[in-house]
């Protein structure tokens, strides 16, 4: 039981934060392809509030709130290594003694 909630939880952890909201701190660009050599779509200003559809490697399929989809790169900080994932480990191996 341990083992299927350890990976419940890492599996919650990697999906993309879909549906979620992004405000940029800094102007950006919003390409077509998650690539900095396609087409740009549009700049983004800073403040601009945008919706996270999905995630590919260190880019984000985002929907901005007039509905224009496009890539943009992961901000700065959005893919360091969370505690949470620490928190969540810890809270099983607590659950998981309560248990036995």
């Amino acid at each position: 039981m341990k083992q299927l909630l350890l990976l419940a939880g890492l599996l919650l952890l990697s999906l993309p934060a879909m549906g979620q909201t992004l405000t940029l701190d800094a102007n950006g660009t919003l390409y077509e392809r998650p690539d900095q050599t396609s087409a740009v779509k549009m700049e983004l200003p800073a403040g601009i509030e945008l919706t996270i559809l999905s995630e590919q490697g260190d880019w984000m399929a985002v929907s901005t709130s007039t509905g224009i989809v496009g890539w943009i790169k992961k901000p700065a900080g959005e893919d360091e290594p969370s505690d949470d994932l620490d928190d969540l480990l810890k809270s099983i191996d607590e659950a998981g003694q309560a248990v036995e």
